[in-house]
């Protein structure tokens, strides 16, 4: 419940459509991190699957950049590196829970 309380003064400075925008950044974050995760864990035989995020990311970038928003380039390039930040760390972390798979089953 805490979590929420945080984005009480978000909601109250800037309204409610700042809140839904930052709700939304979080869920793109979110699958950049899980969806590689996922990916990583369950995917094995079909690699391909694992450029899904990155290619997704790629994509969000540059459609931020060519649909000319009212932000700066720092601030756009910043939000798509933690994107790849976050699906790097998501695979891994599969890469390691699957070495502790391993470790552990002896294979």
């Amino acid at each position: 419940m805490f979590h929420v309380l945080l984005g009480l003064p978000v909601l109250a400075a800037f309204g409610a459509v700042a809140g839904v925008v930052l709700f939304l950044m979080g869920l793109i974050l979110a699958f950049a991190f899980f969806g590689q995760l996922l990916r990583g864990l369950f995917c094995r035989t079909i690699r391909w699957l694992l450029y899904i995020p990155v290619i997704l990311g790629a994509a969000g970038l540059v459609l931020c950049l060519v649909a000319g928003l009212p932000l700066s380039l720092t601030v756009i390039l910043l939000f798509w590196a933690v994107y790849g930040v976050l699906a790097l760390c998501g695979w891994g972390i599969s890469r390691l829970l699957l070495g502790l798979w391993h470790l552990i089953m002896g294979k």
